[in-house]
């Protein structure tokens, strides 16, 4: 069934963020703000819980404070953040790149231009759309950048963050519903999803040794890349909606306008989430089934922002202090020599094409079928493009850091684009294996059961 505009969760999300900084500009008690919207979430997941049953209920609550807490610990019990703000600064234990963050919004509130403030007024070339948002955020609720970065980001951006990645999967399941044709509401969120999607986001080994491996969870340490992420989910909830009603991307005027915004808020967040995003989008545009010039209608659309965000971020050569250009960085597979030890190169590769590898495999190879078309009409009529971006943005965003050196491994701003894109696709489909294989195994009245006690 072909939902209607008003129905989309993109609307819904925008509608609900535009509330909330109506509120926080209109309502001066900002601590009774949050203890109410506390309040009714709570009460709104009780109600269902008691819809769906006790057993039902109970394996999603669980995954979710599980998925709580571990974002809470990647936001504060790494050292970049913490709780304890005024105690840090006293101590000098402060984290560097929070001050530098801190340091850049106060001089744009201050002075309106992005810089650090230790030359003067003096800017650099830098992506500075994040540290606007989080001026506009500190400014509404009457905080300084620095306590503000430190303790309420997080809190904001950690369940934000886990929402729209839920969004996310859920309109890729969407997706799967219609290419598959198992009729299955894409609004069903089955016990099994909510167990994979914890393991998924949690991680089978320790964090340290997922740090050897190149891993290094920078959505919830980097404020910049971490918004530029949630941002690029919105950008795929939209990409599977689309497939998953039309099964094509219509290129029209409006579309190539809104596609070079999108993407030019992208790269004001993070060059690196603009740059691999963008390149999905364009592989989009040329897989389509539209004409020339739409289709060189929505490469332009992607070209500018591109080209604005590489600007933005532009070697700086004057004065004397160039920095290291282009062809000076081309050293193959620095980031592997620098950041990853030589006994953990086969686990690093696994942990970013493991994923993509596993996905590729299920989308293939399951749901087996009698009358299955062959892979080349499966590839004509799109049902495979998922699998087609997973491996695009895969090989997009590992590849600079197998070609380019750049300073404190910031390649990886690149490679861990696809790893938190994976993530959720990866529930999903694990799920479904795990649902047909418990499936073929129950009776049909231990089948009815276990539909009843899925979660909408």
């Amino acid at each position: 069934m072909r939902r209607h505009w008003f129905q989309s969760p993109l609307l819904a999300l925008a509608i609900g963020f535009l509330a909330g900084l109506a509120l926080l500009w209109a309502v001066p008690k900002h601590v009774d703000i949050a203890y109410v919207t506390f309040g009714v979430a709570v009460i709104r997941l009780l109600m269902m819980a008691v819809s769906a049953g006790p057993r039902a209920a109970l394996v999603p609550m669980l995954a979710g404070v599980a998925i709580g807490y571990w974002a809470f610990l990647l936001s504060f019990a790494d050292g970049y953040k913490t709780l304890w703000i005024e105690q840090a600064i006293l101590s000098g234990t402060v984290h560097v790149d929070l001050l530098f963050h801190a340091a850049i919004a106060n001089m744009l509130s201050g002075y309106g231009v992005g810089s650090l403030g230790v030359d003067g007024l003096a800017t650099f070339p830098y992506h500075f759309g994040s540290h606007r948002l989080m001026m506009v955020l500190y400014g509404l609720l009457g905080m300084g950048p620095l306590p503000f970065y430190s303790v309420v980001f997080p809190l904001i951006f950690g369940p934000l963050f886990v929402c729209v990645m839920f969004l996310f999967a859920v309109a890729f399941k969407g997706f799967l519903a219609r290419v598959e044709g198992s009729g299955s509401s894409p609004g069903s969120t089955p016990a099994w999803y909510w167990a994979v999607a914890s393991i998924c986001f949690i991680g089978v080994i320790a964090a340290p040794t997922r740090r050897e491996l190149g891993v290094w969870e920078n959505a919830f340490h980097s404020e910049s890349f971490g918004v530029a992420l949630l941002v690029a989910y919105l950008g795929g909830i939209w990409l599977f909606d689309q497939l998953g009603e039309q099964m094509r991307i219509r290129i029209t005027w409006r579309t190539g306008v809104l596609l070079a915004l999108y993407l030019w808020v992208l790269c004001l967040l993070k060059i690196s989430v603009g740059l691999v995003i963008g390149a999905v989008f364009g592989y989009v545009v040329l897989r389509s089934r539209e004409t020339i010039f739409r289709k060189l209608l929505g490469c332009v659309a992607i070209a500018l922002p591109l080209g604005y965000g590489l600007w933005l971020t532009r070697a700086n050569t004057n004065g004397g202090q160039a920095d290291t250009s282009l062809l000076d960085s081309i050293k193959p597979f620095a980031f592997l020599r620098d950041s990853v030890g030589p006994d953990f190169y086969v686990f690093s590769f696994l942990a970013f094409f493991g994923p993509v590898i596993i996905f590729v495999l299920y989308r293939l190879l399951l749901p087996r079928q009698k009358q299955a078309p062959v892979l080349r009409l499966r590839l004509k009529s799109h049902t495979l493009l998922d699998v087609e971006l997973a491996i695009v943005i895969t090989v997009t965003s590992v590849l600079p850091g197998i070609v380019l050196a750049v300073p404190q491994g910031s390649t990886n701003f690149f490679a861990e684009v696809s790893y938190w894109w994976m993530q959720p696709l990866m529930a999903v489909v694990v799920s479904r294996v795990l649902m047909r294989f418990t499936a073929a195994s129950q009776t049909p009245d231990e089948d009815s059961q276990r539909n009843r006690s899925e979660i909408v």
